[in-house]
């Protein structure tokens, strides 16, 4: 699940890099390096992933505060509400590190992009 949930962003930002080509273009046009678009997407990459991350324990540790006392009344499960395990914190380092990796590639192919090809009118 981890490997193509990062593979499904890498897909999208190589994607999002076509369509967003010019505006890595205008960035160099106005002085910008090539390795600081590099670290924007990487840096953008992981942002996502890091916000994927939070609103996801946000959601469960708030979606189980509300719903255990219900369960508990309704089927007389007691399921305790804990912090994250070492297991769970492993997966979740696994993510970010598959991030990182995988968004060298986008990173990598606009870094190789010249200021002429994006400022260049396509027909």
């Amino acid at each position: 699940v981890i490997l193509v949930g990062t593979l499904t962003m890498l897909i999208v930002l190589y994607h999002s890099l076509e369509e967003r080509r010019r505006e890595m273009s205008i960035l160099r046009a106005v002085g910008a390096r090539p390795s600081a678009i590099f670290f924007l997407l990487i840096f953008e990459s992981v942002f996502l992933s890091v916000s994927g991350i939070l609103l996801a324990i946000a959601g469960v540790g708030g979606t189980s505060f509300f719903a255990l006392p219900w369960i508990e009344s309704q089927f007389g499960v007691q399921l305790p509400l804990t912090l994250l395990s070492l297991q769970e914190v492993i997966y979740l380092s696994f993510v970010m590190v598959f991030t990182l990796a995988l968004s060298v590639v986008p990173g990598w192919r606009a870094y190789r992009n010249t200021l002429s090809d994006g400022l260049a009118i396509r027909l």
